[in-house]
């Protein structure tokens, strides 16, 4: 998994690309931890470049939501994929996340 970041106004923006499974999950988590950490707490994750996202992801990403609005900010997700959209449909996710992108 790659993961790149950038800034566009308010919102600091991660490009994921790979798969966020079990092995790389940890990584994304510290990502955001430090991201968090160093005073960011809006986010956008950009998915377009992940195919396949599996349970450790989906906590990352929930815990990742708790600790931004905890500090009045927010986790959006941005472009996934359509196997990534069906997981996040399926787990419910999709009604707990701005979702924006390719066919919103």
């Amino acid at each position: 998994m790659k993961v790149q970041e950038r800034q566009e106004g308010k919102w600091r923006i991660l490009g994921v690309a790979g798969r966020v499974d079990s092995f790389t999950a940890p990584q994304l988590e510290a990502a955001f931890k430090q991201l968090i950490d160093n005073g960011d707490n809006w986010l956008k994750l950009d998915l377009s470049g992940v195919e396949y996202l599996s349970s450790a992801g989906l906590r990352v990403l929930l815990a990742t939501l708790k600790a931004t609005r905890a500090l009045a900010g927010d986790l959006q997700l941005h472009s996934p994929r359509d196997n990534v959209r069906n997981a996040l449909e399926i787990s419910g996710f999709s009604g707990l996340f701005t979702i924006d992108g390719p066919d919103s």
